[in-house]
């Protein structure tokens, strides 16, 4: 079974929700993530939920 945990970066530059879809979009083609929890523009964050091959 892999370890996995919870990943939070900042992602600038988002300004509306097609950016969201976008960048959740790229983030799920990242070796070792597994879900993508949250993307928000308002926040400027991604949370992810990845094995220890991805790091932020």
């Amino acid at each position: 079974m892999k370890d996995t945990g919870e990943i939070t970066v900042e992602v600038r530059g988002m300004t509306c929700d097609h950016c969201e879809r976008t960048v959740a979009k790229a983030l799920q083609s990242v070796p070792g993530v597994e879900a993508v929890l949250e993307v928000s523009h308002a926040g400027a964050i991604a949370r992810v939920t990845a094995g220890p091959e991805a790091t932020p």
